[in-house]
C-alpha cells in the first residue's frame, strides 16, 4: 500500500527515500516493480534516492539522463574473501560481485557451519 501511496500522491515536487523495493519476491518480479516504480517516479520528475541489490535497475541511467548510480565503496580480498567497506559514497553501480552474500555472513560472526552450509547451497543453485 506505501507504494501505492507514493505513486498515487507524486509530484515534482516529491522527494522520495525507497529502500529495496521488490524484494520478498522472486527476481524477475522485483526487478519489474523496482523498475516500473523508479520509471515512474522519473516521468513525474520526483527527486529519488533508491536502494536496490537488482544490478539491472542500474540500467535505467541508460535510458535516463537525470539518473545518476553511486554505491557505498567496498574492497574484497580474493585471498580470504574478506569485505571491507570504506564507507565512502562513488560514483557508478557497484563493479563487485553480486555472490559476496554468503561471505558477509562469516564476517557477521555467523556459525562456521552455517556459513559452509550457505556456500555449498549456494554453489549448488549455480550448477542448475
Amino acid at each position: 500500500k506505501e507504494t501505492a501511496s507514493i505513486c498515487n500522491a507524486t509530484t515534482d515536487r516529491s522527494l522520495f527515500l525507497l529502500d529495496e523495493l521488490g524484494r520478498a519476491t522472486s527476481n524477475e518480479d522485483g526487478v519489474g516493480v523496482a523498475w516500473a516504480v523508479s520509471e515512474f517516479l522519473l516521468t513525474k520528475r520526483a527527486m529519488t534516492f533508491f536502494v536496490t541489490h537488482y544490478p539491472h535497475i542500474a540500467k535505467l541511467a541508460d535510458v535516463y539522463p537525470n539518473v545518476q548510480n553511486q554505491h557505498l565503496g567496498s574492497q574484497i580480498t580474493s585471498r580470504n574473501g574478506d569485505i571491507r567497506y570504506t564507507h565512502k559514497i562513488m560514483p557508478g553501480p557497484c563493479k563487485s560481485a553480486g555472490d559476496y552474500g554468503v561471505e558477509m555472513t562469516a564476517t557477521c560472526g555467523w556459525p562456521e557451519d552455517v556459513v559452509k552450509n550457505a556456500r555449498n547451497a549456494r554453489q549448488e543453485v549455480q550448477r542448475r
